[in-house]
């Protein structure tokens, strides 16, 4: 191995693991209820919903679990 590559470490992570990322509970339950079918016509719009969402989930801490 060179010398400019002694710091390198490379590690093998999964694919696809949700449960080492919390976030996506939250996404997931945006996408089938705030988000689901819907067509903004503004990204502004889209921020809204999703902002509103994200606040509904906020106060049942409990749909992420």
């Amino acid at each position: 191995m060179s010398p400019a590559r002694r710091w390198l470490v490379v590690e093998r992570l999964a694919a696809y693991a949700p449960e080492l990322n919390p976030v996506e509970g939250l996404w997931a339950c945006l996408k089938s209820d705030d988000l689901a079918n819907r067509c903004c016509d503004t990204i502004d719009e889209m921020a809204e919903v999703t902002m509103a969402g994200t606040e509904r989930i906020s106060r049942s801490p409990d749909l992420l679990f």
